[in-house]
């Protein structure tokens, strides 16, 4: 893919570096009550809802507490398996293809 798509790597990765430094916070608590109009005919089946027969919200991944740490270890441990050219070749991509903002955020993240 980042061979052949040359445009598409950067931009996917512009955005998935943009996510790990801006990423988004799990909402703790649902008390966002949406406004309903008592004319309308769904009022009465929207506005009684059972808070006991909601399903909690669940966490894939409850070991990952901090997720710019587990990326930098990730990136580490690709580097050191095999090779190592791997590693040499994703680096050498973010030094020519990203932006020097990115390239700033993706190395803050590393360390």
């Amino acid at each position: 893919f980042a061979s052949k798509y040359v445009k598409g790597w950067t931009l996917t990765a512009g955005t998935l570096i943009n996510l790990l430094v801006n990423a988004p916070m799990p909402v703790a608590d649902d008390a966002v009550v949406v406004e309903q109009d008592v004319d309308d005919l769904s009022f009465g089946v929207g506005f009684t809802q059972l808070n006991t027969c909601r399903r909690q919200p669940k966490d894939s991944w409850p070991e990952m507490t901090d997720i710019k740490t587990w990326v930098a270890q990730y990136y580490r441990a690709g580097g050191q398996q095999g090779s190592g050219a791997d590693a040499a070749t994703l680096s050498g991509w973010v030094n020519e293809r990203l932006n020097d903002e990115l390239r700033t955020a993706f190395t803050a993240c590393l360390s």
